[in-house]
């Protein structure tokens, strides 16, 4: 994962993914920090793979919470994803991200909101400028 050359830090994403050795989870959450967006976009797609068979370890919790700050919107939406479908994210986490300027971003951020039951970050978010996040929060809201 430190090899100067992109494809080089891509195939050995690809690898991590299909031959899973401990702490794939926090190599790939750091992929996503990755200087080149074929590997972040690589590394996004490999933990969507691989969630429901990742341990939810500290040090995966970590990774996925310190890209939550990154200006890339596919990094952070996975992130959120992936902290919410191992459920190790919190309310505090999940609601620092409803500023973010990407749509995608917000509507992750307010499912991962509804698996952790924060009613008042998500009533900030039925007032979100975005059609998409507001219908993804009266979605939610709805269903619980």
């Amino acid at each position: 994962m430190d090899d100067p050359s992109p494809a080089v830090r891509r195939s050995a994403v690809d690898v991590l993914t299909e031959t899973v050795p401990p702490a794939t989870g926090p190599a790939l959450a750091a992929a996503l920090r990755d200087p080149h967006s074929d590997v972040r976009c690589a590394a996004a797609a490999s933990l969507h793979e691989l969630v429901e068979t990742l341990p939810a370890e500290p040090d995966l919790r970590e990774g996925l919470a310190a890209t939550l700050t990154e200006d890339d919107p596919v990094v952070r939406a996975a992130a959120l994803d992936v902290l919410r479908a191992l459920r190790v994210g919190d309310a505090e986490l999940f609601a620092d991200v409803l500023a973010a300027p990407a749509t995608a971003v917000r509507v992750e951020a307010v499912r991962a909101l509804v698996s952790v039951d924060a009613a008042e970050p998500l009533s900030q978010a039925a007032a979100d400028p975005s059609r998409e996040v507001r219908v993804t929060v009266a979605k939610a809201l709805a269903s619980a």
